[in-house]
């Protein structure tokens, strides 16, 4: 069975710092819920999304993309934003 993940999360956001206001934020979810789409099945399911965790929104660098979402203690992002 092959998982493709979404997550739908109600974020508290805070700017990480004032100087880099509009650049970086702090994102703390405060109800979760997630999806998952089984290919095989052709259908959608419900999947379980770890609540406290703590992510970063950031402007990136990443070619076709404007921010990342990157889970604090992770070294690698988690998802992209095009807008």
């Amino acid at each position: 069975m092959i998982r493709i993940g979404f997550a739908l999360l109600v974020f508290a956001v805070a700017p990480l710092a004032a100087s880099e206001m509009s650049e970086r934020y702090l994102c703390v979810p405060e109800k979760s819920t997630g999806f998952y789409y089984d290919k095989s099945a052709s259908d959608w399911g419900s999947a379980s999304v770890e609540e406290g965790a703590r992510y970063v929104v950031e402007k990136t660098l990443n070619a076709g993309y404007a921010f990342s979402v990157s889970r604090i203690g992770k070294s690698s992002p988690e998802a992209f934003c095009v807008s």
